[in-house]
């Protein structure tokens, strides 16, 4: 997973369209001399270069340099690699090629430049996390996944909505929620730096892999779901009622109309109020609360399918869609635009 995600991080900053792919002497504190041999000199060569020692550092069984088309560790090298300072000095390049990026996209593109703060702003929620951190600290839960970003992750989210679909965005926007009031109290659960990883790949799917979302949901957990009138009835109301009276106005324009006096049907008729007319309105209302109506609560069930939640600590667990664990009481409503 590690060697895949590094050659499609490398590959897509070599895209000469984007043209993110910088002279290492270019990055804020990187210099090439401290990446001897690795050709090209440009920013994907560095990461490929850190990651082979990295994962070095951790297994010395691993040595996947020439995986990643890497030259080959010194004996000079070797003493000096540490899972720490290797990570140290790869977490320092990435928030330094971060920086040239965003540089660099911000004369783009619009959608460019905002398609790559919400991939970059959910991928550090998950890599950059320490969860012993204090609130006041920028690696914290409170942080990375408090209000702040929250909210301008989903700005980004909704100004996106026309490239990520309307079912996609909402979804993510969705998750970002329930992940908020998670961030607030994560002693209160289970395990949740493990499942923000899940939460992390699903989001990666539906932005990166460009997944269906309804393909998270099987076809009889969304028939089992709208069978549930309940739910329906509540959430819907006002929905609900417009239609019933459309109804009423469409019978009404069918029977009676018709059958009124030539003195009143007159004035009426000159208002532009028909049987037709009425009918027409009557039918397109019905149809469009109906539509509605449907379209949100399959939003309700993705929404539902594609959260990864930990089980909170004082619930037993209430199962939700595949292996999707949670408590009752953090899951967020429908998204409601």
């Amino acid at each position: 997973m590690q060697v895949e995600s590094t050659k499609v991080l490398a590959s897509l900053g070599a895209n000469i369209d984007l043209k993110v792919d910088v002279g290492i002497d270019a990055l804020t504190g990187q210099s090439a001399a401290d990446y001897p041999n690795v050709q090209p000199q440009t920013a994907s060569g560095a990461l490929k270069f850190l990651v082979s020692r990295l994962l070095y550092a951790r297994d010395h069984g691993n040595d996947l340099h020439a995986t990643l088309g890497m030259p080959p560790l010194t004996n000079n090298e070797i003493p000096g690699l540490t899972p720490d300072s290797v990570w140290k000095q790869t977490s320092d390049f990435i928030w330094a090629w971060d920086a040239a990026i965003q540089d660099q996209l911000a004369s783009g593109d619009f959608g460019t430049a905002s398609a790559y703060q919400l991939g970059r702003g959910l991928a550090e929620s998950y890599w950059l996390l320490d969860p012993t951190a204090g609130a006041d600290s920028p690696r914290s839960w409170q942080h990375l996944l408090g209000a702040n970003r929250i909210a301008a992750l989903t700005l980004i989210c909704r100004r996106l909505m026309p490239s990520l679909g309307t079912v996609t965005a909402p979804a993510v926007e969705a998750s970002l929620a329930s992940w908020a009031q998670i961030a607030m109290e994560p002693d209160s659960y289970v395990n949740p730096r493990e499942r923000l990883g899940e939460q992390l790949l699903v989001w990666r799917d539906l932005l990166l892999t460009q997944r269906d979302p309804t393909t998270f949901v099987a076809a009889k957990e969304l028939a089992k779901e709208s069978r549930r009138i309940g739910p329906l009835l509540k959430a819907y109301w006002q929905e609900l009622f417009i239609g019933g009276v459309a109804a009423a106005l469409l019978g009404v324009s069918l029977f009676l109309l018709p059958h009124l006096s030539g003195a009143v049907l007159a004035p009426l008729s000159a208002l532009g109020l028909t049987a037709t007319g009425l009918g027409t309105k009557a039918k397109a209302t019905i149809q469009s609360v109906g539509d509605r109506v449907r379209t949100e609560l399959a939003q309700d069930v993705v929404n539902t399918a594609v959260l990864v939640m930990p089980q909170h600590k004082t619930s037993s667990g209430i199962l939700g869609f595949g292996t999707r664990t949670a408590s009752e009481e953090t899951m967020v409503p429908a998204y409601r635009p």
